[in-house]
C-alpha cells in the first residue's frame, strides 16, 4: 500500500519509536507519581525528559510549561472548557478551524451567547484580509482567538505571527493548534507568542497514538475542566493547580510517552529543516503532476506557504468515489470528503465534490509515491 493519509497520522513510524512503546509495555507499564518505587520515579523522570524535548524542538522559553492529554481534541477541550465565557465574549476563528476547536466553541457559545466571528481570508491569494480584521477587532474587541498553524485540509501555513501580534494589540488570548506542524514546521513558538499550543503525537511528530498535550504561557490561566486522581494531595476534593498536576488528572500512558520521547529524540537527530525540504519536494513533484490534468482541480496555497498537503477534486466524480478507485484499483490510501473541517469547503468551493481528496506526505513517502498517485489518477 501506498500510505498517503499521513495528515490523519503518520503511517510509518521510526523503529526507535515501535521499540521505546513495546518495552515500555514490558518494564515500565506503572504509575507516575504514584509509587515511591525505582520504576515510578524512573517514568516520572522520562515524563520530563518528553516535556523538555518538546520543549527544544518547538524552540519554547522558560515562560511556558507542557501539559499532556491523551489527545489533542481532549487538550482543546481541556482549554476551551476552562475559560470563562459570556454573552459579550467575541471568539475568533479561521476558516481553516478543526470541529476539535469548532464544536466546543459551538458548545460554549449556545450556552453563553458568547459571539463565534470569522477572520476573512483571500481566496485568490490565501492571505488574510488584514483590513477587514483590524476593523472587525475594532467593532468587537476579541477575548479569543483560535487559529490552527498549518491547514489540515489544505496544507495551508497560515500567519499565526500576524494574527497573534494584532490580537494580543486587543489583549486577546491566542490558542493555536499546532496538530499539523508540530514537528513538519521549522517555528520558533515562543517567539510567535501565541498564549497556548496544542498538539499531537500521532501526526507530524511520528509518535504513537494516546498521547498529545498542550504548552501554556505562564500568564495564560487554564482552570481544570477535568476532574479526578494526581497522586497528590488525595484528601482535598479541590483540584490542585495546574503545576501541582491539576491538569493532568488520571493515570498518564507511559508507554505511549516513551514512544512519543523517542520520536522527538529521532525528529531533533533528523532535523525539523530537512524533514521539510524532503516533505516539500515531494508535494512540489505532486502539484507539478497534477496541474497537468484538465480535470482536476487543485486547492494550493502559495508554496513558500504550503506544507505536506495536496488537495483536489475531479471533474466527473465525488471525492469519495476517487479515493475508493485509488485503493481498489491501485492500493493507494488517501482521504476524502471534508476532513472534520466544517467551514473551509465552503471558502474552497469544493462542496459539489463531497469535498476534497487530500493526499498527505510523511518524511517515509518517496518520488515513486507521487508518480505512482499521478500516474493513477491518469486513468480517470
Amino acid at each position: 500500500m501506498i500510505y498517503l493519509d499521513n495528515a490523519a497520522t503518520t503511517g510509518q513510524k521510526p523503529e526507535g519509536v515501535i521499540d521505546a512503546v513495546t518495552e515500555a509495555m514490558r518494564s515500565l507499564s506503572v504509575n507516575a507519581g504514584r509509587g515511591s518505587y525505582a520504576a515510578a520515579r524512573k517514568a516520572v523522570q522520562i515524563i520530563e525528559e518528553c516535556k523538555s524535548n518538546l520543549f527544544e524542538i518547538g524552540r519554547m522559553n522558560a515562560g511556558y510549561h507542557v501539559y499532556f492529554a491523551p489527545s489533542a481534541t481532549i487538550a482543546l477541550n481541556q482549554i476551551i472548557l476552562g475559560e470563562e465565557f459570556d454573552c459579550y465574549s467575541n471568539i475568533y476563528v479561521t476558516p481553516f478551524e478543526h470541529n476539535a476547536v469548532m464544536r466546543p466553541l459551538n458548545a460554549v457559545c449556545t450556552k453563553t451567547n458568547a459571539k463565534l466571528r470569522a477572520l476573512h481570508f483571500n481566496r485568490e491569494d490565501w492571505s488574510l484580509d488584514t483590513a477587514d480584521a483590524e476593523a472587525a477587532f475594532l467593532a468587537y474587541p476579541p477575548k479569543y482567538v483560535f487559529l490552527s498553524m498549518v491547514s489540515n485540509t489544505t496544507g495551508y501555513v497560515l500567519p499565526v505571527k500576524e494574527i497573534v501580534d494584532m490580537a494580543h494589540t486587543y489583549g486577546a488570548k491566542v490558542i493555536v493548534d499546532c496538530a499539523q506542524a508540530f514537528g513538519a514546521v521549522n517555528a520558533d513558538l515562543s517567539a510567535i507568542g501565541a498564549d497556548a499550543y496544542v498538539f499531537a503525537s500521532h501526526k507530524t511528530l511520528y509518535g504513537p497514538y494516546g498521547i498529545a498535550g498542550f504548552i501554556v504561557k505562564d500568564t495564560f490561566s487554564v482552570s481544570p475542566g477535568l476532574f479526578g486522581g494526581t497522586g497528590s494531595d488525595s484528601l482535598n476534593l479541590v483540584m490542585p493547580s495546574a503545576n501541582a498536576g491539576g491538569l493532568e488528572p488520571g493515570s498518564a500512558n507511559i508507554p505511549a510517552i516513551c514512544g512519543l520521547n523517542e520520536a522527538v529524540k529521532w525528529l531533533q537527530r533528523t532535523g525539523v529543516q530537512a524533514i521539510q525540504a524532503h516533505e516539500s519536494g515531494l508535494v512540489g513533484r505532486l502539484v507539478e503532476g497534477l496541474q497537468r490534468m484538465e480535470k482536476l482541480h487543485l486547492y494550493v496555497p502559495p508554496t513558500d506557504r504550503h506544507s505536506g498537503i495536496v488537495a483536489f477534486t475531479v471533474d466527473g466524480y465525488q471525492s469519495h468515489d476517487v479515493g475508493e478507485i485509488l485503493d481498489d484499483e491501485f492500493d493507494i490510501a488517501v482521504r476524502t470528503g471534508y476532513q472534520c473541517a466544517p467551514l473551509v469547503h465552503d471558502w474552497l468551493g469544493s462542496k459539489p465534490y463531497g469535498g476534497i481528496v487530500r493526499a498527505s506526505v510523511s518524511y517515509f513517502n518517496t518520488k515513486d509515491d507521487m508518480d505512482c498517485l499521478i500516474e493513477a489518477l491518469k486513468t480517470l
